[in-house]
């Protein structure tokens, strides 16, 4: 069976966002866990809601009942994006945050004292707190699930813990610090087998696989748009026998049927309208036929995507795991990557997490630091207060394979850029002796390679790739940029007057550790 092909230059082709420039240099976006780009087509659907149909719900005049119209294919398409069968049971609100502290209120007012639920130390925090808080207002338990050292839920744990008490489990699906992805459906079987429901946070899955809240068997769900190529509007899911049965929090003309019981006020119409061109941005990634269904072309669509993003995540990792000043956490086995999607947090031995950042983003690539939300793992791991804080690189399906091993993170603090791409022209890496072991460096041995002479490097580079070019003498590590002139150089010492006259800004040759 021939795997499906993903044409990354035809989806980069669709964001102008990538188009942007740090200075003279391509903008990196590796900051996609916080929230990602969006095609043309998401900018364009939210104008032309606000031209064309601008108006509240339930209206008889045209620009409402259009209004309207849309707001109904966007629970199609949100039914279709979670694998749902009952588009009255998907509704949207500003975030998933909010969505999940009403539904978290709601549903603590059917628990009782002696009940338990369980979180993870594993979650973002928008699914913890809001529980958390729920449960101390209603006197109930929280167990918390444990993590392994390679940031994996400690599935032994979570059966120890689960009981006949046990009300609610709460589960992401993936990790939005370091990539896990959990057994959802394993979850909620045994959670269900002791009569409890199932909430999963699956905003950080949502970009890179594909959401079945059918095959899960989960009670309620909650994503949002921005982290899959849309606008900032949350999406929740939940069983219809759950949703009726609850008593929502709503002001007393809303009404009290499906979705609009649970969509609080009036919506973000021109978000909605973004969220239902995201949905359909991936399904044609998919699509082979017009009549092929949405959720058909989804499902096309997430192959796709996993089989491209997968070589992504193993050279992300393999290129992490040279770095002698830096520490990976979660699970850095490769052949275990299935079960890990392609969001890194390294920690350097020395650089707090912020300095790192802004020195990636003097080179144009941006990347987040912090804990992300997600504390209660970075307090297990250690990495808090601030200055421990990792920072976290991430790829999704609009990065370009070869523009991943741009990235070099030096061993002494940061050496990286972008070299372009000349069609097949050489680069010559000056007056530096050449370095040994880079037969053995993967990313390089995919490209010819030659030590020309005694302190001459030449690289051949084909005109669709970009590639890096490292250098290394006695650990002072050059990076070359778009001119060929060196951009960064850690430890003073090992500069060449060549160098210097192409590259006249003083701070590329500062010795930055």
């Amino acid at each position: 069976m021939t795997k499906p092909t993903f044409d990354v230059a035809a989806v980069r082709r669709q964001f102008p966002a990538l188009a942007q420039k740090h200075g003279d240099r391509e903008a990196v976006f590796f900051d996609g866990p916080a929230g990602s780009q969006v095609p043309d087509r998401v900018i364009a659907a939210i104008g032309d809601y606000l031209r064309t149909m601008n108006a509240n719900h339930g209206g008889v005049f045209s620009t409402s009942r259009r209004s309207d119209a849309l707001l109904d294919e966007a629970h199609r398409a949100a039914s279709d994006f979670v694998g749902a069968d009952d588009p009255e049971c998907c509704y949207f609100g500003a975030n998933m945050t909010s969505l999940t502290f009403a539904l978290s209120r709601a549903i603590s007012r059917t628990w009782n004292a002696g009940d338990e639920i369980m979180v993870t130390r594993l979650d973002h925090d928008a699914n913890i707190t809001p529980w958390v808080s729920a449960a101390r207002n209603a006197g109930v338990t929280v167990r918390y699930i444990g993590i392994r050292p390679d940031c994996t839920l400690d599935l032994d744990d979570f059966h120890k813990q689960l009981s006949s008490r046990t009300r609610l489990v709460a589960v992401g699906a993936a990790s939005n610090a370091v990539g896990t992805v959990n057994p959802i459906a394993e979850v909620a079987a045994a959670a269900h087998a002791v009569g409890a429901k199932v909430f999963c946070d699956a905003v950080h899955y949502a970009p890179h696989r594909l959401i079945d809240v059918a095959a899960w068997q989960v009670d309620s769900l909650a994503c949002s748009a921005y982290k899959f190529f849309g606008p900032h509007v949350g999406l929740m899911w939940g069983r219809r026998e759950l949703l009726e049965s609850l008593t929502a929090y709503r002001l007393r003309p809303a009404p009290n049927d499906l979705p609009g019981k649970w969509m609080t006020g009036t919506q973000n119409h021109e978000g909605i309208a973004g969220v239902l061109a995201a949905i359909d941005y991936l399904a044609d990634l998919g699509r082979s036929s017009p009549a092929q269904s949405r959720r058909e072309a989804l499902v096309t669509a997430y192959e796709k995507i996993i089989a491209y993003e997968r070589p992504l995540a193993e050279r992300l990792q393999s290129g992490i795991d040279r770095l002698q000043q830096y520490t990976s956490w979660g699970n850095t086995d490769t052949a275990r990557f299935g079960k890990r999607v392609a969001t890194f947090s390294i920690t350097h031995r020395t650089l707090p997490a912020v300095e790192v950042a802004q020195r990636l983003d003097e080179a144009g690539i941006y990347v987040w630091n912090g804990n992300f939300y997600a504390l209660p793992l970075t307090l297990a791991l250690g990495v808090e207060p601030n200055g421990a804080r990792p920072h976290r690189p991430a790829a999704l399906q609009y990065e370009r394979r070869s523009g991943l091993l741009a990235r070099c993170f030096g061993d002494d603090g940061i050496a990286m850029t972008l070299v372009p791409a000349l069609g097949g022209r050489k680069i010559l890496v000056e007056r530096l002796a050449a370095p040994s072991g880079l037969d053995d460096e993967p990313w390089l041995a995919e490209r010819p390679f030659h030590v020309v002479a005694e302190g001459e490097l030449r690289l051949d580079l084909p005109s669709i790739d970009t590639w890096l070019c490292r250098a290394t003498v006695s650990r002072d590590v050059l990076a070359f940029g778009r001119d060929f002139s060196p951009l960064w150089l850690s430890r003073a010492g090992a500069r060449c007057n060549s160098a210097q006259e192409r590259n006249p800004n003083p701070r590329a040759a500062t010795d930055r550790r």
